[in-house]
């Protein structure tokens, strides 16, 4: 959940995906909460689109976390919208108040 390791983390898992399920099965560990919790604080359409293609790419892996995954979508999109709407206004008051 760090910042500096959630990106380093999902360049990680991006690339080297198929090893991740060939040594821990769907059983043994929760795939669509590890990519939820990576994904959490992804906020702009660069890193939506990401998450986007891996799904196109490895949706059939995913089992039992496609909602998880459906889950992480939504929330980056949501987290867009909030952007487009608050950062501005965020960035005023900051240097208002500053």
């Amino acid at each position: 959940r760090n910042v500096i390791g959630r990106p380093i983390a999902w360049n990680f898992v991006r690339s080297r995906w198929n090893y991740i399920m060939k040594e821990y099965s769907e059983g043994q560990w929760n795939a669509g909460g590890f990519i939820k919790s990576i994904s959490g604080a992804f906020n702009n359409d660069y890193q939506l689109q990401q998450l986007l293609d891996f799904g196109k790419v490895h949706r059939s892996d995913l089992g039992r976390a496609v909602r998880s995954y459906e889950q992480a979508v939504e929330a980056v999109q949501a987290n867009i919208q909030w952007m487009q709407k608050n950062l501005n206004i965020v960035i005023d008051w900051l240097n208002q108040n500053a």
